[in-house]
């Protein structure tokens, strides 16, 4: 499916639906420490082809809502995990 659901930890209330562009959502992570506000997001088109993936990543707010910060397209094939590397 190509969209990501915002729960509340709180209330358990669902906040927002943000769907995404370009493709299904294959794989989704979130810093616990650091970059908390961001997620990190993992689409492809479904071909399995070299470069069919692409990583979005968006800024969360408080309420719920997501803003896409920054797009690598098609960068990758299917995203499966993330490691930071310096």
């Amino acid at each position: 499916d190509n969209k990501i659901a915002c729960v509340s930890f709180s209330t358990g209330n669902l906040l927002n639906v943000y769907e995404m562009e370009g493709g299904n959502v294959d794989y989704i992570e979130c810093d616990q420490v650091g970059n908390i506000n961001q997620m990190w997001v993992g689409i492809s088109d479904g071909s399995g082809t070299a470069k069919s993936g692409s990583i979005v990543v968006l800024e969360i707010s408080t309420d719920g809502s997501l803003k896409e910060v920054t797009r690598y397209k098609n960068v990758c094939g299917k995203v499966v995990d993330f490691e930071y590397k310096q």
